[in-house]
């Protein structure tokens, strides 16, 4: 049960790392996670982060590892890893790119950092920057979720 839980949390090609919801998290394709956020209407949760860096495996382990084993965000959002000093994706426009220059067009010079993005790739809310105080993380990160969601489902503009 948990693990159709989780596959569908995270989608197609992630049964090999499904048995472990840490490597499940790790993407190698933007396009299919924009694709199938857009198709849902819910907003990107994508850990930028970096092999070297303990903040960030805090971050997946005791935030991002729970939402997916609760499934309270099942519906709300999708969350994905991209390791900043891995290799290269498929970019959301469907371009092959390196992790690196991805981090470089979101400005992303510390990690971990959280974007929140539509199935395009476009920001939703401010990025969470670094761990912070580790008591409010949570409170903060579902306010990010909220805000996310609200911009997705605003009205346009009018031109």
């Amino acid at each position: 049960m948990f693990l159709a839980g989780l596959l569908a949390l995270i989608g197609p090609g992630a049964a090999a790392a499904a048995s472990d919801p840490r490597e499940a998290l790790l993407t190698r394709d933007l396009a299919e996670v924009g694709a199938r956020a857009a198709a849902r209407d819910i907003p990107i949760v994508l850990l930028m982060s970096a092999s070297y860096c303990g903040y960030c495996d805090r971050v997946r382990d005791e935030f991002l590892v729970p939402m997916i084993i609760g499934g309270d965000y099942a519906g709300r959002a999708i969350l994905a890893e991209l390791p900043i000093d891995g290799p290269a994706v498929r970019d959301f426009d469907g371009a092959r790119r390196s992790a690196e220059a991805i981090a470089r067009r979101y400005h992303v010079s510390l990690v971990p950092t959280l974007l929140f993005l539509d199935g395009r790739g476009r920001e939703l809310a401010e990025p969470m920057v670094g761990l912070g105080t580790v008591d409010f993380f949570g409170a903060y990160l579902e306010r990010a979720v909220e805000t996310a969601e609200a911009r997705l489902t605003a009205p346009e503009p009018a031109p």
